[in-house]
């Protein structure tokens, strides 16, 4: 029988991750003799070391813009079979099928990007992928920019990396500095090769739930500094799986225990996005300096802006940073999203002496608030009816949601004839009532 005198005993300190073998890659371009790409290559084949070589086409055609080949030399010989799963680590170049454009112009920046024109345009097996992609079975989340980070958490419940559930965070796919670049692109209608409207509940395209994934801290900021990309690798048996490819130059220990592990990626994520995330992430690869070759110029609402470093490289999480902005990403001023006045005075991220009470003068109309409570998901009513019935406690998530409960309508309807009834009242709130209006005082 177990004793309760036996004392506990420490475990052993936690041993370090030994140094990752690494050699490198470089992607170099024949007429000007540069490297437009430098990778880390972690697979191990026998005294070899070398990485995907259909990871490293696909990086070579986004950065040159154009189809190509690999070649172990400048002029156009020595190709490396397409049949061949890995290239090996040493220096290779990328040749142009064109030969009009031998001397072809790269593209250096994520902003000067042309993402393909919709999912029929990418590179197997992401065009496989995508075009079985079905988001008719994407819930519409009813809920307030602010709480849609919660509802993500709440779904995904782990990191898709590590599966930590400690401190997890909701992170952006496509990274925030670029959400102007996805709204002139119009990424989601790439994506689903549809008409898009955003969601009522938010003002970015990035913010859409099919572009947030659960992700720890650690694991986010390795993916932002470009160490690992998702990638889809096919097996020998032809299965695809997502998996995180550490394809960075610099050494990590996380590579040691990551590099191939399969990510849980939800099912509202579609494989165009990730190709976006992947395309981006390739970008990392290129050299600072690539004096000497022809570079593609950013576009002008690109140029005009003021440059921002990558706001994640803060190891800040972006939950708290999906907001209410202005569409284009600068200063538009308040936006009206079903009739509801949301946004600070610069288009920034709502403050909560800037965002409007659901139910103040600038409140939605009873037909949409009808609407939204129509549009609550069941999983999110059976919680709201187990607290009710008294059968869980109210988790804290629920507390993010009051803008979007049952009842709501029958609230509205209530506070539609109160203030029929009382007109000295300009409008109803919380705590008090009345109150003044941003106009002036109560007549």
């Amino acid at each position: 029988m177990a004793s309760m005198t036996e004392p506990e005993t420490a475990k052993p300190p936690v041993q370090a991750l030994p140094i990752e073998p690494l050699k490198y890659l470089s992607v170099a371009h024949p007429i000007r003799e540069r490297a437009i790409l430098v990778f880390g290559c972690r697979t191990k084949r026998g005294t070899l070391m070398g990485m995907s070589r259909l990871l490293v086409h696909q990086a070579a055609t986004i950065v040159a813009q154009t189809e190509g080949f690999l070649s172990r030399s400048k002029d156009r010989e020595s190709r490396i079979p397409e049949t061949d799963a890995l290239i090996a680590s040493g220096k290779c170049y990328f040749h142009a099928n064109d030969l009009d454009l031998a001397d072809y112009t790269i593209c250096a920046d994520f902003d000067a990007w042309e993402p393909p024109a919709g999912p029929d345009e990418l590179p197997e097996p992401w065009k496989t992928l995508t075009n079985s992609y079905n988001d008719n079975d994407i819930p519409f989340v009813p809920f307030a920019a602010s709480s849609v980070g919660h509802w993500i958490k709440a779904q995904d419940q782990v990191c898709i990396l590590t599966g930590n559930c400690d401190l997890v965070e909701c992170q952006h796919v496509v990274p925030q500095q670029h959400a102007t670049w996805a709204e002139v692109h119009g990424i989601m209608e790439r994506a689903t090769g549809a008409q898009y409207t955003l969601p009522g509940t938010i003002f970015r395209v990035i913010d859409d739930i099919r572009c947030l994934v659960t992700m720890d801290p650690f694991a986010h900021r390795l993916m932002n500094t470009g160490m690992f990309c998702p990638f889809p690798l096919t097996a020998a048996d032809g299965t695809v799986a997502f998996v995180a490819y550490y394809m960075s130059h610099m050494r990590t220990a996380s590579g040691v225990k990551n590099h191939l592990r399969s990510l849980n990626i939800p099912a509202r994520i579609s494989p165009y996005i990730l190709y976006v995330r992947f395309a981006w992430s390739i970008f990392k690869a290129v050299p600072h300096t690539t004096k000497g070759v022809l570079r593609k110029p950013l576009p002008a609402w690109a140029t005009t802006k003021k440059r921002k470093r990558d706001q994640s490289d803060s190891g800040m999480g972006d939950e708290e940073k999906i907001s209410g902005v202005g569409i284009s990403g600068v200063g538009t001023g308040t936006v009206g999203i079903g009739g509801l006045g949301i946004g600070g005075a610069s288009g920034g991220p709502v403050h909560e002496e800037d965002a409007p009470s659901m139910i103040s003068d600038n409140s939605m109309s009873v037909g949409d608030i009808e609407a939204r409570e129509r549009n609550l998901p069941p999983d999110l009513l059976q919680i709201f009816a187990d607290v009710e019935a008294g059968k869980i406690q109210p988790p804290a998530i629920l507390y993010e949601y009051g803008d979007a409960y049952p009842g709501m309508s029958r609230i509205a309807h209530l506070r539609e004839e109160y203030l029929k009834e009382n007109p000295q009242v300009i409008a109803t709130g919380d705590p008090s009532t009345p109150r003044l209006s941003r106009a002036g005082s109560i007549p």
